[in-house]
């Protein structure tokens, strides 16, 4: 049975496969970011969250995308990685993958358990007053396109073409 449905489920459209957060990222949206990630606080520009794994063998991808996503939108928004390591695996996951914005260490995985997430990669928008305006799941071409579009529309601008974003795998991706 477990076989049929796992044969199943692959089959699947990419639209039509299950988000395995769904419910968490609703429970989400309204909440400050502060409750999601304490040294987020920054309250001059909107701030994103990019909950990563490590090692996952789609870093080295994913962080490709997000990179830039966050060169794109340099100085507009606040951008952190939140990775499961130690301050010393932190500095090596951030000079490794994510150059163009901070990361922050999350050892213990306090900061993953609080957020209820279970896969990586995650992504958290929060606009200018600290709300969670949008979550989106894995690194597929969906919500980085949709990642980009909540960050030009909280910023009341028009989107910028991130010429990265056209690598972005077809269909949802997590690791």
């Amino acid at each position: 049975m477990t076989t049929t449905l796992l044969i199943a489920l692959a089959a699947l459209a990419p639209a039509q496969r299950p988000n395995p957060h769904a419910e968490i990222e609703q429970k989400l949206i309204g909440q400050t970011v502060t409750t999601l990630a304490p040294a987020a606080t920054d309250r001059s520009m909107p701030t994103v969250l990019v909950y990563w794994k490590n090692p996952c063998p789609h870093n080295p991808a994913a962080a490709k995308l997000f990179n830039g996503v966050a060169e794109a939108y340099a100085g507009k928004v606040k951008m952190h990685g939140i990775v499961n390591a130690d301050e010393a695996g932190a500095v090596k996951f951030k000079e490794q993958f994510t150059k163009p914005y901070s990361v922050l260490a999350d050892a213990d995985k306090a900061l993953i358990k609080k957020s209820g997430f279970t896969r990586s990669i995650v992504t958290v928008v929060a606009n200018k007053e600290g709300k969670v305006t949008h979550v989106f799941g894995g690194y597929g071409a969906e919500a980085l396109n949709g990642l980009n579009a909540a960050l030009a529309t909280t910023l009341g601008m028009q989107a910028p073409t991130i010429e990265a974003l056209a690598a972005a795998p077809q269909r949802m991706t997590y690791g």
